[in-house]
């Protein structure tokens, strides 16, 4: 008899790796829901191109920048903010390319060093939220508790300090719309995303296994939704007022459009994330709690559908409470729309553009999946 103490991702790798599972049609779950490309996606591609050449130059980076170059982030931008005008759309490719860019350096082994460095991580995190505030021209809050002092060594980060800088695009371009209304509330969404990342580096380098709930409440803030939301305002030129964003429906159109993207993402990238070992995701840790794989991906698609009701609901009840407002109900209308082409758009790209390798442009009718 086999006494030896299991490692508990090794548990998961024998229940789930080998697997095959259906996958429901998940777009026709949002065929209701619009979606659409930007027409700069042309302008966009090429100047992506350049980006990621300037971020990633040289022989020695060849490798991350053909891993990136495969992140299609011009299509990305494109079909999540489809209607909005070349600057604006600029900028939101700029933030797409951060976003990429910048969570590598912590999650990516591959590529980074610091991801085994918890303390040089921290360094990396803190000295993020320092320049983003800057860039932001927001005041400094070097005193807050929550945001501790540089360490001696975060002055000599190294090169990935780029991967930093090259958020300044965005930051300027933000804190000059309507005055900087935006800023403190996207870098409020950005401090939870940096958090986030923080607590999902301590988690995969203690080698425990979360809970589907703890899993789930670190992904809503690490999947980086919520500071792309921000975005809509500035990429449709609307304006929602304060009170708004605090009604109960407003926050369940958030939530759940953050639900949308981050389990519609788990779904499809359980098979990659299998290959390189990662067992930090819903559908694993959902086999686990079920004792099978294909319930966890029935669960999971089940989440999936009852956050598109919760979104149409939501949306409606907002509509509905500020009917007698015309110019309130057409700029809500505008940024319902955009959360639901944040959902068709993150589908839609995740299909199209090969990054979860799928074998399909389309998950017409189903498909199955040997993970």
């Amino acid at each position: 008899m086999d006494t030896r103490i299991r490692n508990p991702h090794e548990r998961i790798f024998d229940l789930v790796r080998g697997r095959t599972v259906n996958v429901p049609d998940l777009q026709a779950m949002m065929e209701h829901w619009p979606a659409d490309t930007n027409p700069n996606l042309e302008l966009l591609e090429s100047a992506t191109k350049a980006r990621f050449e300037w971020l990633f130059p040289g022989a020695e980076n060849q490798k991350r920048l053909k891993k990136m170059h495969k992140t299609y982030a011009a299509l990305f931008a494109a079909m999540w903010w489809p209607y909005a005008p070349v600057e604006a759309l600029y900028t939101a490719a700029w933030l797409s390319i951060w976003l990429f860019v910048w969570d590598d350096e912590t999650d990516s082994a591959e590529f980074s060093d610091i991801v085994y460095d918890f303390d040089r991580a921290c360094d990396f995190r803190t000295e993020t939220l320092r320049f983003i505030r800057e860039s932001l021209r927001l005041p400094d809050n070097s005193d807050s508790r929550d945001c501790p002092s540089p360490s001696d060594s975060t002055a000599s980060l190294g090169p990935e300090n780029i991967f930093i800088y090259n958020f300044e695009d965005v930051g300027r371009a933000v804190s000059e719309f309507e005055n900087g209304r935006l800023a403190a509330k996207f870098y409020d969404e950005l401090e939870v995303f940096v958090k986030m990342t923080e607590l999902e580096q301590k988690v995969h380098l203690s080698g425990e296994l979360p809970t589907v709930s703890e899993y789930l409440e670190r992904r809503m803030g690490s999947s980086g939704v919520h500071v792309c939301l921000v975005l809509t305002e500035y990429a449709y030129q609307i304006e929602i007022p304060d009170a708004v964003y605090h009604e109960t429906e407003m926050k369940v159109l958030w939530h759940e459009t953050n639900m949308n993207i981050s389990v519609c993402n788990d779904i499809l990238s359980a098979k990659k994330e299998l290959q390189v070992g990662q067992t930090d995701s819903l559908i694993p840790l959902l086999a686990v709690e079920l004792g099978s794989v294909q319930s966890a991906l029935d669960v999971a698609s089940k989440m999936l559908q009852d956050s598109v009701i919760a979104i149409d609901a939501a949306a409606d009840a907002l509509l509905a409470r500020h009917a007698r407002d015309t110019a309130l109900c057409a700029n809500l209308q505008k940024f319902i729309d955009g959360c639901k082409y944040a959902c068709t758009a993150n589908l839609n790209w995740s299909v199209v553009s090969g990054r979860y390798k799928l074998g399909c442009d389309s998950l017409k009718g189903g498909i199955q999946i040997q993970l």
